[in-house]
């Protein structure tokens, strides 16, 4: 699949399979590669460079930025953490068998924490395509108002919630998991990517009255497990009790 992808992103973390280690053998994981936008500090500039550099069991560590750019990761283990996904076209979104337009998950495991997958396009799946993967699992995360010019606008395949998230158009998906926190059919009333502050990084803000707002977990934000992050993509501390599903946090304290 040819894409072109927009990632504004404070985070994102993608272990790699072991290969080759024998049971009880000593697992010593090579030093891990950062990225970042300039490619300063002995960083890669692309995502894309640093997979295709990184041997197995490797942590990736991407900086706050925007990356253009089209990133495959076929087998592996990904974190997208308190981030944003968002305007992307898979394929120029209408082309046969074009899918995912912001994630295709193709034979990899993926979770989502904080994170919100907007106003994307694809053939099929036009925010998520799952169907090829192995396990897709979201929590405090919104997947709305993407596009499937053929089939699925928001989502296509199987995603195992473990709570707290705002999907639009559930056509397409099967949902397992911790479902009952969930909010789906509803509109967040996303605001269209712009920079947001204090944040650093562009954020789809969420407008008053939006039913994604304070229905994030209600835990401590610590970001462990399924928790809040403790800060908002867009700089804001999240209130204990008050989590907004998504990246962006509407109320909180610099």
């Amino acid at each position: 699949m040819t894409c072109s992808r927009i990632l504004a992103m404070s985070a994102l973390v993608a272990a790699f399979a072991i290969a080759g280690i024998k049971p009880g053998a000593a697992k010593t994981p090579p030093p891990p590669i950062c990225v970042n936008v300039g490619g300063t500090s002995g960083c890669f500039s692309s995502i894309q460079a640093a997979v295709n550099a990184a041997p197995t069991e490797t942590t990736i560590n991407v900086s706050p930025g925007t990356y253009f750019e089209n990133v495959t990761i076929g087998g592996g283990e990904v974190a997208i953490l308190n981030s944003t996904i968002s305007g992307n076209v898979a394929e120029a979104g209408s082309a046969s068998g074009s899918a995912g337009g912001g994630i295709e998950n193709n034979g990899g495991k993926v979770t989502l924490n904080n994170v919100t997958i907007a106003d994307n396009t694809a053939g099929t799946g036009g925010g998520v395509d799952t169907s090829a993967g192995r396990n897709f699992k979201i929590s405090n995360s919104i997947i709305s108002n993407d596009t499937g010019t053929e089939l699925d606008n928001d989502c296509a395949g199987k995603i195992d919630s473990r709570g707290f998230n705002l999907i639009l158009d559930t056509t397409g998906c099967t949902f397992i998991g911790k479902t009952s926190t969930d909010i789906t059919g509803m509109d967040p009333l996303l605001q269209a990517l712009a920079l947001n502050l204090p944040g650093t990084t562009e954020t789809q803000a969420l407008t008053a009255g939006s039913p994604a707002l304070t229905k994030g977990n209600p835990a401590t934000p610590n970001g462990k497990g399924i928790r809040c992050f403790a800060t908002g993509q867009n700089g804001l501390v999240r209130p204990k009790g008050e989590c907004d599903i998504g990246a962006f946090q509407l109320s909180g304290v610099i």
